[in-house]
This record gives C-alpha cells, sequence and structure tokens, in this order.
C-alpha cells in the first residue's frame, strides 16, 4: 500500500508519503549489509506501447528523500521502436566518468558537471532539471504532452485511489452536507464526497446500488441526493416514505455505501487499494462484499488486505490472487498461493477454512 502510495505522489513530490513513514530508512530492510536506498517497480498498460517500466531507487540526504536513478522505458516488441526515457546522476569525484561506448539503455552515470541531474532522451532530447529540480523529483513531476510516456505515467498514477484512513463517527465527513462544486467522478480517499458521488449514479448503476442494499436491510427502496443551496444530502427511502438522512445511518451503513461507490462505480480508476473492507460491517454482509469485490477485479485492478476468511472464501477458485504475509526471524515475507499445491485441499474446504486451520499461513500460531 505504501508502494502505490508512492507511486501515486509522483507526479506531484515523494516527500510526503515517504516522511509521513518514517523517512527512508524506515522503508529499507534492517538486516546486515542493509543497503542505503531502495527501488520500486511498476508496469503500466499503454495503448501506444504495449507496457511500460518505471523503475525508482530512492536514497536519502539529510534525512530527505532524493532519486538516485529512474528509468521509464516500452516493454517487449515495442521496446526497441520507442527509446527509454532514463535518469543520470552527475558522477561523483570518487567515481570515473562512463565510458562513451558503453550501451545507454542501462542507466549509468553521465560525464555531465556537478549539479542537478538530467534525464535523458536516448538519442536525441534531454530534460533540463536546472530551472525547478528539487532531488526528490520524479521524472513523472516533469511530465507534459512533449514526452507522451511521462504524461501517460503522470495520468494513470493520479488516478489510483487508496482507501486506509476511514474516519467513523458522529462527526465523520461523508454525514455531512457536501458542496455540490466539488469533484464527484470518484470518491475521496476519505469519503467525504459519497453523496456527490452517489448523485451521478443513473440507471443500471444507480439500480445496482440500491439491489445491494437490500442485502444489508429490505426496506430500502432508493437512494436519494437532493441538491439545495450548493450543497448535497444523502437520504436512504424505505418502502413508506419515510427518509432517512446520511446523519442517522450507522457507520456500518456507510462504509457500505462508500464500497458500493467504489466497487460498482462506471467509470473505475486503474488501480484501487482497500484496506480491511470488513471494518464495521455486520458479519452476514461479507459474503456479499466479496462478491462485489470478485466482481470488481473484472474491471480494475483491486489490491486489497483483509483479516476475514469470509472474503478470502470468495478467492477458493483463484487462490493464486491471494499473497500471504508473515514475519519469521525478525524479516516479513509475502509469499503468493500455488493452486496446484492445494488442488486437493480445495476439494473438500474453502479457502478461509485452509487459512483459519492453519495450512496456508498467515496465522498468529
Amino acid at each position: 500500500m505504501e508502494a502505490v502510495a508512492l507511486l501515486k505522489a509522483a507526479p506531484t513530490g515523494i516527500t510526503d508519503p515517504i516522511s509521513r513513514t518514517g523517512g527512508v530508512p524506515e522503508w529499507i530492510w534492517r538486516g546486515p549489509d542493509a543497503p542505503d536506498s531502495f527501488t520500486i517497480e511498476a508496469s503500466v498498460e499503454y495503448q501506444a506501447a504495449g507496457m511500460v517500466r518505471h523503475s525508482l531507487t530512492l536514497g536519502h540526504r539529510n534525512d530527505r528523500p532524493e532519486v538516485i536513478d529512474e528509468q521509464v522505458e516500452p516493454l517487449g516488441a515495442y521496446a526497441q521502436l520507442l527509446p527509454p526515457l532514463s535518469y543520470y546522476r552527475p558522477p561523483k569525484p570518487e567515481e570515473p566518468e562512463a565510458d562513451s561506448s558503453a550501451d545507454r539503455s542501462t542507466p549509468h552515470y553521465s560525464a555531465a558537471p556537478a549539479g542537478p541531474p538530467q534525464a535523458i532522451v536516448r538519442g536525441s532530447r534531454s530534460i533540463g532539471f536546472q530551472g525547478h529540480y528539487r532531488p526528490e523529483h520524479s521524472l513523472v513531476h516533469f511530465a507534459s504532452p512533449e514526452y507522451l510516456i511521462l504524461w501517460h505515467l503522470k495520468e494513470q498514477y493520479g488516478r489510483l485511489r487508496l482507501y486506509r484512513d476511514w474516519f467513523l463517527g458522529s462527526l465523520a465527513a461523508y454525514r455531512r452536507n457536501q458542496s455540490a462544486h466539488d469533484r464527484a467522478d470518484f470518491l475521496d480517499e476519505g469519503g467525504a464526497n459519497l453523496a456527490l458521488v452517489l448523485s451521478y449514479f443513473r440507471g443500471e448503476n444507480k439500480t445496482q446500488v440500491v439491489t445491494a442494499l437490500k442485502k444489508l436491510y429490505d426496506g430500502v427502496v432508493d437512494i436519494t441526493c437532493p441538491v439545495a443551496g450548493g450543497n448535497v444530502a444523502l437520504f436512504l427511502e424505505e418502502a413508506d416514505n419515510r427518509v432517512i438522512p446520511a446523519t442517522r445511518l450507522s457507520d456500518g451503513t456507510l462504509r457500505y455505501l462508500c464500497l458500493l461507490s467504489i466497487l460498482l462505480h462506471p467509470e473505475p480508476p486503474p488501480v484501487v487499494v482497500i484496506e480491511e473492507p470488513e471494518l464495521g460491517l455486520h458479519p452476514d454482509l461479507l459474503p456479499t462484499v466479496a462478491e462485489l469485490l470478485v466482481s470488481a477485479s473484472e474491471r480494475v485492478q483491486l489490491i486489497v488486505t483483509t483479516h476475514s476468511d469470509a472474503l478470502v472464501d470468495a478467492l477458493t477458485d483463484t487462490p493464486e490472487s491471494v499473497i500471504v504475509t508473515e514475519k519469521h526471524d525478525g524479516q516479513t515475507g509475502m509469499r503468493r498461493l500455488d493452486k496446484g499445491d492445494l488442488a486437493k485441499w480445495l476439494k473438500d474446504y474453502t479457502l478461509g477454512n485452509l487459512w483459519s486451520s492453519g495450512q496456508i499461513g498467515g496465522n498468529r500460531w
């Protein structure tokens, strides 16, 4: 989740997600011979080039993050047609200059004098960082329509959505009336524009939301989001024409509405990250949430953390979708399940059963 948050911040600046989590040293393995930098790689679909790989290496200086190395390059058949955009640091005094005959398709130190680094397009142009350069800036920060791959990455990273901080209680933002002039394209990460987003659900999309709400409470017949005085409010309608405002709804109902606005959205973003979607929900509702997650995963890449065996059960047919996180000997490891290894067990048990019984790991004891 933190890695996705870092990519999302690349167009504006990586300092905030790094500093918020304790700085670069907190991101680096602390074992023997620990490095002083780390690398994140992402592969992003790009219609004009198949897939694009973005590699970003970060270190730190005076407790502030800085980009050490970076490369953006097309993969597959397009790799020879579209030259990679690479990030080069000036050589340090103790390091030799790069061999001019070296293969420029791999990152190396340029022969530039000391000073801000440059992003170099192999064989032709370069982007100078002299004007607004800051060490924590990614290439994506300097995206423009002139550099189409960078522009595409900026757009895609800007559309990433993470849902980690669910603020519950009577003062939660999604209980209040919301400005009708705010963004309505997708739910904010704090859910503050819930009523505005739902007000744009029409036809079949709205019907799907109401149908899913009936799994929670079959007395619901509609959702209304009237606009008055420049503000939009959220109400649930019951069969006897009673309306219930968001201020009177339970935390679980509002949390469920947030999930519905994400998972049933007609135009979802490329990647959605949800931390523990089961929080605040009635246990009987979790199988429905699991079905919604599986269905939404056909339209958007979902990354979900969970401690719910009911949600894991929904992935019994695709156990390879599950990554088990465990800590052994002071090290956190992530292991993807193998369907072949579990085939015998899955004939008689669900994946949630196997998890609860300790067969796939991820247990306290």
